[in-house]
């Protein structure tokens, strides 16, 4: 694995910890993801990082390695955003 990945995957996960978090506060948060709706379940929650961790890891696979490298940029800015917007909007982690 490299640097690269392993940082969008700690985002990833800080990102589902955090909507974890809005889905259980649905009277004080609402999740903008449109593909989970404003207020998931917490199974739909797990199901989306789940498929999203896994979509990362394959490509990072079979993309070659300049290719991966470009993905795992895009996916840090992403998440790192979403990471970010979360925490200044009160959003914490679940974990």
């Amino acid at each position: 694995m490299t640097p690269e990945l392993i940082l969008a995957l700690a985002l990833t996960a800080a990102d589902a910890s955090q909507t974890e978090w809005i889905a259980s506060h649905p009277v004080h948060h609402c999740e903008d993801n449109a593909l989970m709706g404003k207020h998931p379940t917490q199974a739909k929650v797990a199901g989306y990082f789940a498929a999203s961790t896994g979509l990362l890891l394959a490509a990072n696979q079979v993309l070659p390695a300049d290719k991966a490298k470009t993905l795992n940029y895009v996916w840090i800015g992403m998440e790192g955003g979403n990471v970010a917007r979360n925490l200044a909007l009160g959003v914490r982690f679940s974990f």
